[in-house]
């Protein structure tokens, strides 16, 4: 099957001259790896001698099959993470549990074996994270000091007006990060945006549940140093939520669905 496009003045090999000339599409099989394709293919008929013969403004149809079949394969090709990069990550995140559960155990307490729960889980789902679109690697060093920063001390017991919030603060936390899932990761970077389930409420949930649950922590053992860890916690989750929101794509307009990054109503 076969459709006249126009009627134009052109060059004709057989004639080898100009002459009236009509283009025509129609389809061709093609197989290509035992695989028959039917394409759209360009030709000239030349109406002084009725010489059929390939159009040479047209792309040609096989070449372009090919081409086509190529970004296809590439598209559907898994992309390939660092293998490093995934387990030094474990490692860190497998030592941090570690850490955590060290000081449950001197300091069992509720919130202390919470923590060691979430730091496993951490360490899963970051080998489960998609790969980056893009990735600030200068902000790493954030994400990594952030998971690394300790309290100098564990309390021993929380009283229940405390322990309430600080389990709030922790449902808060893993309720974020199931809704994260493979976009977790520890530097910013583009993984995909995320705005459903606790994104719709706060920009940052995550970070608002882990300083939640690290203030509980601080309030039932209040010391200096735990103050002054508490305070540095502040300050890296800031700076890594203003490189977060620059390296994201989409995110201006998620700026405009959710206002707030942490706390409602103040910032």
């Amino acid at each position: 099957m076969s459709q006249t496009e126009d009627r134009f003045r052109g060059f004709c090999p057989a004639c080898e001259a100009e002459s009236d000339l009509t283009r025509h599409i129609g389809d061709a099989d093609l197989t290509v790896d035992g695989q028959t394709v039917t394409v759209k293919v360009e030709y000239l008929i030349c109406l002084k001698c009725g010489e059929t013969f390939d159009d040479p403004q047209a792309e040609d149809p096989l070449i372009a099959l090919y081409r086509e079949i190529g970004q296809q394969r590439e598209a559907q090709k898994p992309k390939v993470k660092s293998s490093i990069g995934d387990y030094l990550g474990l490692m860190f995140f497998a030592f941090a549990t570690v850490l955590a559960g060290i000081a449950a155990w001197e300091h069992s307490t509720l919130l202390a074996w919470l923590s060691v729960l979430h730091n496993g889980l951490l360490a899963v789902i970051y080998t489960m994270r998609r790969p980056a679109v893009k990735v600030d690697q200068k902000g790493l060093l954030l994400g990594l000091l952030a998971a690394a920063l300790p309290m100098a001390s564990y309390p021993d017991a929380i009283p229940t007006w405390l322990l309430i919030p600080g389990l709030a603060g922790y449902a808060l936390t893993m309720l974020s990060l199931l809704a994260l899932g493979k976009s977790f990761g520890i530097a910013p970077a583009d993984r995909g945006l995320v705005k459903h389930g606790p994104y719709k409420l706060v920009r940052h949930p995550m970070y608002l549940g882990e300083l939640v649950y690290r203030c509980i922590l601080v309030g039932s053992h209040l010391t200096l140093a735990n103050t002054a860890l508490l305070v540095a916690l502040v300050i890296v989750q800031v700076a890594r939520i203003k490189r977060e929101e620059r390296i994201i794509g989409g995110y201006e307009d998620y700026m405009q669905e959710t206002r707030w990054r942490l706390l409602p109503g103040i910032w």
